[in-house]
């Protein structure tokens, strides 16, 4: 039996813009918020994945990004895997519930001897601001190393990177 769309985003309470993800927020989500039930997951965010997560994979709820007066909904929910852990952004027509598109915009992956973080900030006007910057086990992290990108969440519910 499907999960209805209105049941999914109750998981997800509004949140107030600006808000920053760093590596340690999902602690504060995870006191707020359960781990996703399964029907809901695979309704609503396995269904899009172009693969099945193992059995270790969990999501959080965090937050419901306010959209009043547009045409799709927009949420962002913690991904936690084997050594990978994603803030993702997804967008979903308002009415059906199909989602219209998702982005990894924040999280921690491990990678050899290797740690990427990305630090995101989500603004008002629906733009999206990513630090990102890698640490190796025994070399000095170098600042000038650090990435920013811009995203924007645009009227049809696509995420498009600026820069």
């Amino acid at each position: 039996m499907k999960v209805e769309f209105k049941f999914f985003l109750e998981k997800f309470p509004a949140a107030k813009l600006p808000i920053i993800l760093s590596d340690e927020s999902h602690h504060d989500f995870a006191k707020e918020n359960d781990p996703l039930p399964p029907p809901i997951v695979q309704d609503f965010i396995i269904h899009y994945e172009p693969s099945e997560p193992d059995e270790f994979t969990e999501y959080i709820a965090c937050f419901q990004i306010p959209t009043p007066k547009k045409d799709f909904k927009a949420i962002v929910y913690w991904k936690a895997g084997l050594l990978n852990y994603d803030y993702v952004v997804a967008t979903y027509e308002g009415k059906t519930g199909v989602m219209i598109d998702k982005k990894a915009i924040a999280g921690t992956k491990v990678v050899g001897n290797a740690v990427k973080r990305i630090v995101a900030t989500i603004f008002e006007d629906f733009s999206i601001v990513t630090a990102e910057g890698v640490e190796e086990k025994n070399v000095d992290y170098i600042a000038d190393s650090s990435q920013t990108h811009r995203y924007e969440i645009l009227e049809n519910g696509r995420i498009e990177q600026d820069y």
